[in-house]
């Protein structure tokens, strides 16, 4: 499935549009937040790939 990111205010979490959460600990992400990518999660969810670049960020789904 492919989502559109949104940051929130501390800038140490993601919301996808599905309402799912994720923990961020790979700086790379922050690249990702500054352009709003599309990105990608992979079936186990804990891959965000950047379709324009490749590059993957791992990050870990909170409850």
């Amino acid at each position: 499935d492919k989502y559109y990111i949104e940051k929130n205010v501390n800038g140490e979490s993601l919301i996808l549009d599905d309402g799912s959460i994720y923990k961020v600990y790979d700086d790379l992400i922050s690249s990702l937040w500054n352009e709003f990518d599309e990105v990608i999660v992979t079936g186990d969810g804990n891959q965000i790939i950047n379709l324009e670049t490749r590059e993957s960020v791992e990050v870990i789904q909170v409850e």
